[in-house]
């Protein structure tokens, strides 16, 4: 039996061994093909309709990856302090991409600017030791275009940091540090910097605009200070003064998501900026109101069967307790109180009326949510994620309200007087007729018999007492349980549908892609998507690009956000050499292989 044991396990490792070789050799099959398959962007790029093409007028597809760092305070590239940077955009290029996204920020390229640490953020690469920021950015953008990738210049900040929430004061593209003219003066500087290498093709000019301290940004209303489609057709001209073959990538509203309003101010119709405007929106599994939503319904249903189950099980304790005539006897150890977990009566119909309607405005902040989410608007957007939260701590506290009169009063009967310590038989059959501080008398005090005077109550008696069925109101709130879990079942399956997402992903950018005329639609970049897990999102994201004309940019090459903070996102693990999940690098070579294929 050993011997066989021994020889099964090695069977399995055998096995494993065999899947992993496979695994590789696919992967390297897959980046030859994906390389043999490979047409060089003939370069400059433009835009026509929905479509990016080329010099020659061919349709192309940017296929990007985000390679970050040096927006942050380390001002410098993360991964080398790991490998040269020459390995580095040797392996990007082999992975199949043809574009990398290189965010920066403004303080980065200001007077003075210096790398806080260059001997530990640059220890893979010490002939970048001494050089500015800046200067290694040069070096960093002349190692990829030299593997042929083409790079899209992203003014991720302002002052040097990470990115992004709402109180980071970079929700504009002016900050209390760096005003429009600061901004519009960066853009020119770098692209004059870069214009000599015609393979830095875009320029996405604002990261994730959102509300900030200086306001609410809007698009095609407002005024200067808020209005960011004015500024970005500024911002965008100045770059074209510069250099006229620029794409010009125009964020959406907030954090890059609702490009709703581009219709009743279209830029990429501006003759100013005419065949060269891409919009980019940016897509993670927070970003989508549906999966947001799955995420809370998760815990509620989780919350609410779990209540079901308590009280299912206490009420099945009590009855075995009953069943033994431990609610008869001194020595019965379960102990519960009299009441709801109120003085009175009256405050218990107070708690049953006030969980029946929390729950009740929790199922109508559902139903509004789901309304407002097919709105697209800023607002209504930031309404459905606000009243989907509501809609959840209602149902929790209903629930919970619920759950108490459930185990504190519905189980066994209206005042569940079995539960009490001493308890008669009277008090069983009759607690009506029993005045309150008769429940302190003992087994047997008053003969036996009943405050009417009648026969001692027959042991039978007692059994049919004690083992009554549970009470109407028990099976009332029980109801309305199981019928908050089969509503939130319904909803969490529905808002999993790969229709529910794609109608979400069209109303708020994807009709861009949609429109019939040739001046309605437009070029769409997803600027940002990544995940750490192939989950459900993950499948619906790249169904929606294979079955679009959707560009994209994953999130991100590096495997640290920061040097010794883990990049859960990342392509590479942080010694920025292996593969980090072969599982994230073969789906996205999938997209570039079947979208090589179709052209």
């Amino acid at each position: 039996k050993i011997q066989s044991s021994k020889g099964v396990v090695a069977w399995r490792r055998c096995c494993v061994r065999m899947v992993r070789i496979y695994l590789a050799l696919a992967v390297r099959w897959l980046v030859a093909a994906i390389a043999e398959k490979a047409v060089p962007l003939a370069i400059p790029l433009r835009t026509s309709g929905r479509y990016i093409v080329d010099k020659s007028g061919r349709h192309v597809r940017l296929w990007c990856v985000n390679w970050y760092g040096a927006h942050m305070r380390q001002m410098v590239m993360n991964g080398l302090d790991r490998a040269p940077l020459g390995h580095i955009a040797n392996r990007t290029a082999s992975f199949g991409f043809n574009c990398v996204r290189v965010p920066y920020s403004i303080e980065m390229h200001s007077e003075g600017a210096e790398v806080p640490h260059p001997s530990s953020a640059l220890a893979a690469n010490p002939e970048l030791q001494g050089l500015s920021p800046l200067q290694i950015l040069d070096r960093v953008i002349e190692a990829l275009t030299e593997q042929g990738l083409v790079i899209i210049l992203n003014n991720h900040v302002s002052s040097a940091g990470w990115c992004c929430n709402l109180f980071d004061g970079e929700g504009l593209w002016h900050t209390r540090r760096y005003n429009e003219t600061l901004w519009i003066d960066s853009l020119a500087f770098m692209t004059a910097r870069y214009s000599a290498n015609p393979r830095v093709a875009g320029f996405d000019i604002r990261n994730e605009i959102r509300p900030s301290d200086l306001g609410v940004p809007l698009w095609g209303s407002g005024g200067d200070a808020v209005d960011w489609a004015a500024a970005a057709s500024r911002g965008g001209q100045r770059v074209l003064q510069v250099n006229p073959d620029m794409l010009i990538i125009v964020s959406a509203l907030f954090f890059s998501t609702l490009l709703c309003d581009v219709p009743a101010r279209p830029l990429h119709l501006d003759t100013a900026l005419s065949n060269r405007v891409v919009y980019t929106v940016h897509e993670y599994k927070w970003m989508n109101f549906h999966f947001v939503s799955r995420e809370v319904i998760y815990w509620l249903f989780l919350f609410s069967v779990s209540l079901i189950l308590l009280s299912l099980s206490v009420l099945a304790f009590s009855r075995l307790a009953r069943s033994r005539g431990c609610v008869l006897s001194d020595r019965c150890p379960l102990r519960l109180p009299r009441r709801c977990g109120f003085s009175s009566k009256r405050c218990c119909r107070c708690e049953l009326c006030l969980g029946v309607g929390l729950m009740a405005v929790a199922l109508g902040c559902f139903v509004y949510a789901s309304s407002l989410s097919s709105v697209c608007t800023t607002a209504a957007l930031g309404g459905s994620v606000a009243f989907m939260a509501l809609g959840g701590a209602c149902a929790a506290i209903s629930s919970l309200l619920l759950a108490g009169i459930l185990l504190g009063k519905a189980i066994g009967g209206r005042d569940m007087p079995c539960f009490a310590s001493g308890a008669s038989v009277r008090d069983i059959v009759a607690p009506e007729a029993v005045e309150e501080n008769a429940m302190q008398l003992p087994l047997g005090s008053s003969g036996g018999r009943t405050s009417s005077g009648s026969e001692p109550v027959s042991e039978a008696s007692q059994q049919k007492a004690i083992c009554a069925r549970p009470s109407a109101k028990y099976l009332t709130f029980l109801s309305v349980l199981v019928t908050l879990i089969c509503y939130l079942s319904w909803l969490f399956a529905r808002f999993g549908k790969y229709e529910v997402f794609e109608a979400e992903i069209d109303r708020r950018w994807g009709f861009l892609l949609k429109q019939g005329h040739a001046k309605d639609s437009a070029p769409v970049l997803i600027g940002e998507f990544g995940t750490a897990q192939p989950n459900l999102w993950w499948q619906h994201i790249r169904r929606y690009i294979r079955e679009s004309d959707v560009h994209w940019a994953y999130w991100s090459l590096n495997g640290e956000k920061r040097p010794g903070a883990l990049e859960s996102f990342g392509l590479l693990r942080d010694d920025a050499e292996f593969v980090r999940d072969t599982w994230r690098l073969q789906d996205l070579q999938g997209l570039m292989m079947q979208e090589r294929l179709e052209a």
